[in-house]
């Protein structure tokens, strides 16, 4: 545990939870003492100097990559300033890896160096080990600060800073800065350090490091500069995200057709324009869901046969607004490091910056401190009031998903008791004919009654069983072949009661099996 153990050397477990891969990096020095005119940035040995008109600080540039490049710059470029009241700042932006497949979170943990340099920048930067212990950490965002006595290299004492970004997104970094108030030195070590082109101008994220320092006309170089100037990226990478979700989640709901044309205007869209046109899309969804019930089975089965296309873009939007959730989730955790660095820069205020600490630092000194620290809380204010205004945008965008999803269903419900009622009216229509029916076969039934029996008494006395007209002893009986009439008649009456009842016990079987 941390708190427990601050021993500053690197274990070997620790080691092999990190690679080792060479590769492009950015060294980089800044002198703040009070300079009129021009100064110069040097690119390296090989590359042209460039004059830009600055007033305060002499900054230099280098580009590194080798191991002989990085000894022959531990060698030459001296570890503090050599003016005692000058403030100093060494920068090291490492360079992040890169992968076909595109980001991954271990990246972050492939060191720009080989083990051997990598033993050199972290005694010259003074690395503590709880910055691999950051490195490593795969789970939310960090900012540390502590004070420590480096015994075994130096008897001065520091100011240690650790900071992480969340790990959850891309191109997540990592910041070591230690502070050395008796030479006012500050080394920082800038780990995943993005060298793709993929910002404003054609520019990489160490150019936009190397303009925002070059150009900074802070008095001094203030300890939490560097973090501040973290923090200014992490924001770029978090609102960035926030921005790119509601684009897509706009374009979920939007129509097919009008992908390209919506996604371009989603993002300057208000969020009550946002909503009005969730619900419409919500709505218009349920209205095709309603038709497609009560389609013939033709269109059914077209229906059925698309749906599995249509079943993606939901799945995508549920994913989506998860992401949303989350993404709100991390910008409430780095609103809780702001705070954090803001606590800090007012306990270097109130009690470092102090005349209290008269011995190291000079008047003139301590007040460019306060007066860069009050900058700079400013500064980082400024960002956590951001960070209010945007959770609060994910919170509205998830509530109003939410809004619209209860919308939908309440209309498909409305529309399918509309149906429904429909069908019931159509049912008592059917029901009030068939009661008609009903009275027309009573008729037909009545007639029956009557004409029947006169009916089977003429045919039954007309047929050729009985002679009325014969003379003698059995005139007008009936014949001897009576008996061949009524087996018959028999028989076929018991034939078809039979056959009706048995079809109608298979027909009630095949119901119940049913």
């Amino acid at each position: 545990m941390s708190w427990l153990c601050r021993d500053p050397e690197i274990s070997q477990d620790q080691l092999q939870g990190l690679a080792f891969e060479p590769r492009e990096s950015r060294a980089l020095v800044i002198e703040g003492k009070d300079v009129v005119g021009p100064h110069r940035i040097r690119f390296g040995r090989e590359q042209p100097q460039l004059t830009f008109l600055q007033e305060t600080n002499n900054t230099q540039q280098w580009s590194l990559g080798t191991d002989e490049q990085w000894n022959d710059w531990l060698a030459e470029t001296p570890v503090q300033s050599k003016s005692i009241d000058s403030s100093r700042l060494n920068l090291i932006l490492g360079g992040r890896a890169e992968r076909p497949w595109g980001e991954s979170p271990g990246l972050i943990s492939k060191l720009p160096w080989s083990q051997q340099i990598f033993e050199k920048v972290k005694d010259r930067m003074f690395i503590h080990a709880l910055m691999v212990r950051a490195i490593q950490r795969n789970t939310s965002c960090m900012f540390t600060r502590m004070w420590y006595d480096w015994k075994q290299k130096t008897t001065q004492r520091s100011l240690v800073y650790h900071c992480r970004t969340d790990v959850s997104w891309p191109r997540d970094m990592a910041l070591s800065v230690t502070f050395l108030p008796d030479t006012l030195t500050t080394n920082a070590v800038l780990f995943g350090c993005d060298n793709k082109t993929t910002y404003v101008h054609g520019m990489t994220l160490s150019d936009i490091i190397i303009s925002r320092l070059s150009h900074s006309d802070l008095p001094i170089l203030h300890p939490m500069l560097v973090p501040a100037i973290f923090a200014d990226i992490e924001r770029d990478r978090q609102i960035e995200l926030v921005r790119e979700k509601l684009t897509q989640l706009g374009r979920r709901i939007s129509t097919p057709d009008d992908n390209d044309e919506s996604a371009r205007s989603w993002s300057g869209q208000s969020m009550n324009e946002f909503l009005r046109a969730v619900k419409k899309r919500f709505v218009s969804q349920g209205k095709a869901t309603v038709s497609n019930n009560i389609e013939d089975k033709e269109k059914t089965q077209a229906s059925s046969d698309s749906s599995p296309k249509e079943s993606k873009p939901r799945t995508e939007t549920v994913v989506l607004w998860l992401e949303i959730g989350r993404l709100r989730i991390g910008l409430g955790n780095w609103q809780r490091q702001l705070r954090k660095m803001i606590e800090h820069v007012e306990e270097l205020n109130e009690v470092e910056f102090t005349s209290n600490n008269s011995a190291i630092y000079t008047n003139n000194q301590l007040q460019q401190f306060r007066q860069a620290g009050t900058r700079i809380k400013e500064r980082l204010q400024e960002l956590v009031d951001e960070y209010d205004e945007y959770i609060r945008e994910c919170s509205h965008i998830k509530a109003g998903v939410t809004l619209a999803s209860q919308l939908e269903l309440s209309h498909i419900g409305r529309s399918d008791a509309n149906t429904n009622l429909k069908i019931s009216r159509v049912n008592l229509d059917v029901a009030e004919m068939t009661r008609r029916d009903g009275r027309i076969m009573r008729s037909i039934a009545g007639l029956g009654m009557i004409f029947l029996p006169a009916t089977f008494v003429t045919a039954f006395f007309s047929m050729g069983f009985f002679d009325w007209n014969r003379d003698g002893t059995n005139a007008g009986g009936a014949s001897g072949d009576i008996g061949i009439y009524s087996s018959v008649v028999i028989a076929l009456t018991l034939l078809s009661v039979g056959l009706f009842y048995v079809l109608m016990w298979k027909a009630r079987q095949q119901e119940e099996s049913e």
